[in-house]
Parts: C-alpha cells; sequence; structure tokens
C-alpha cells in the first residue's frame, strides 16, 4: 500500500516529474501533477511532475553548466543577492513540493541552466520561490534542498507575461527506490527522462495504454507503471499516463513521442519545446498532450 501511496502521487517520474487540472481562482494544485492554469490572464502554466526518477549514488548535484552560477545563489531563503545588478524579463514563481510527502520543500536552489548571469534563488520555508528570467525558451534546474533531491531540468517556453511553474522534486531514497523495481542500475555518467502523456483539456487524466518512444534510442526504456508501481514487464502507461527512460546518453535534442491508436500526442507547445537535453545525474521531465 505504501508503494501505491507514493506512486501514484507521481505522475512524471517531474516532472516525475502528471495531472493536469483547470485551476480555479484561489483553488490549490494538486501536487505531482501538471495544470495549465492562467496567471493574472498570463501565458498558461503549468505544474511540473516528479519526472522519471534516477538513482543520483554519488552523483554531484550539479555540473559544470551550474557550478559558475554558484556566484549568484541567494544567500537567503527565498531571496537572491543584492548585488545582482537589475534584471529584467519575466517574472517567474511557483512552490517546490516533495512529490511523497506533497510538503514544501526548503531550500531547494531554483536557476536558469547554463545561464549563470541570471541569480537564482532558494526556495522558501513554504517551498514557495520567485525570481527573474528572460522570456522565450529556457531550462530551469531544480536542485540541492535541505534534503538530498535528484538534480531535475524543466524545459519550457516563457512569455512577457507572469508564470507560474509548481515543482515536484524526488528525493534520492524515492529515485533509488523505483530504479530497483524496474531492475536497473543508476550509472551516474547517464542520464534519465521522464514522459507523462495527459489527456486535453483536463490534464489530471493521465493517457492509459500508450506507448511512448525516445528519439535517438538510448537507455533502458520506455519503461511503466502499473497500478501506479514501477513495473518491469508492463508494456504500455497506466492511468498515470507515465514512461520513463534510465542511464540515456546525455545529448542536447531529444525528442519524445506517444502513440495510441485513435489518439493525437503532441507537445504542448505553448509551453515545452519540441526537443529537450539529457545531462549527466539529472532527470529531464516532459509532457505530451493527447486529443481523441
Amino acid at each position: 500500500m505504501r508503494f501505491l501511496m507514493i506512486f501514484n502521487l507521481c505522475v512524471l517520474i517531474c516532472a516525475c516529474p502528471g495531472e493536469v487540472i483547470q485551476e480555479d481562482a484561489g483553488a490549490e494544485m494538486d501536487i505531482g501533477q501538471r495544470d495549465a492554469t492562467i496567471v493574472d490572464g498570463a501565458t498558461p502554466t503549468a505544474d511540473a511532475g516528479a519526472g522519471s526518477e534516477t538513482e543520483a549514488g554519488n552523483v554531484e548535484p550539479m555540473d559544470a553548466g551550474v557550478q559558475a552560477a554558484d556566484a549568484n545563489v541567494a544567500l537567503d531563503i527565498g531571496e537572491v543577492l543584492d548585488d545582482a545588478g537589475p534584471i529584467e524579463g519575466t517574472p517567474f514563481s511557483g512552490t517546490v513540493r516533495d512529490f511523497q510527502s506533497r510538503t514544501g520543500v526548503a531550500g531547494v536552489r531554483v536557476c536558469v541552466y547554463q545561464q549563470p548571469e541570471i541569480p537564482c534563488t532558494l526556495s522558501d520555508q513554504d517551498g514557495a520561490y520567485r525570481l527573474t528570467v528572460p522570456p522565450g525558451d529556457l531550462i530551469m534546474i531544480y536542485d540541492q534542498g535541505q534534503s538530498p533531491i535528484i538534480p531535475q531540468l524543466t524545459p519550457l517556453i516563457v512569455g512577457d507575461e507572469s508564470f507560474t511553474w509548481n515543482q515536484i522534486v524526488v528525493g534520492e531514497a524515492s529515485s533509488a527506490m523505483m530504479f530497483g523495481l524496474w531492475g536497473q542500475e543508476n550509472d551516474p555518467t547517464l542520464g534519465s527522462v521522464s514522459v507523462t502523456s495527459f489527456v486535453s483539456p483536463r490534464e489530471s487524466d493521465g493517457l492509459q495504454g500508450a506507448v511512448t518512444r525516445m528519439d535517438p534510442a538510448s537507455g533502458a526504456g520506455p519503461l511503466y507503471t502499473a497500478n501506479g508501481v514501477p513495473s518491469a514487464v508492463a508494456s504500455v502507461t497506466d492511468t498515470n499516463g507515465l514512461a520513463a527512460f534510465l542511464n540515456v546518453e546525455p545529448g542536447e535534442a531529444y525528442e519524445a513521442s506517444v502513440s495510441k491508436e485513435g489518439w493525437n500526442c503532441v507537445v504542448p507547445s505553448e509551453r515545452e519545446p519540441a526537443s529537450f537535453p539529457v545531462v549527466a545525474g539529472h532527470l529531464t521531465g516532459v509532457t505530451r498532450r493527447c486529443t481523441q
């Protein structure tokens, strides 16, 4: 029963990381699930699922592209450096939560990946964070935290209006457990990918019975869950729409596709780019929107 509780929370093994529901005014987003929402009449935004979890092993939480941003890391939780200089761009905010407990995670560093000139921030005691990012295609990275988490990459398209992204992060222990249930051992020199297919317009419904592919093919996968639990023998998605690819060769331009007879699944192009990177020791989470 504990496995069912844990893994049914994880729609994107990111982002783990899911379910997407239309957010009413004042309503709280479901945790571990993606949702297209409107922020002050702005571009649709979304909850990030926990992404396909990878075991951290001895992997350092940052790679060279992010270490350069260390000088911009916030000194106080929820704040950025005062001397970073004027930053212009799009207000970007959200909440970082643990996919298992649903609680906010404090001290998670939030940065724009490989853009060290942009100050990072840290989530506060409730997991809330805010920073300013340049509009356009970018990759957010969520790492560190007061408890060990898997560094997670989230490719996004940000416009000029305020953008909200609620990120689910995966702890190292949960990641190791999922690797084991899938019969895999983590290679810290490789990365992992999660792809979540959801039924539009209500993104709370994952597409069941679908097959997911990644191009170019690499690593172990697709791997699926059965009744919310990682299964080494499942051959299609279950009700969470999740597929994982583990121990994937690092690269810059992977693409994912989802197929099921009678359904059309595409990239939600208003918020995610068509291709995505894979980085050693990191989890990249993406989604696909499906209509019948």
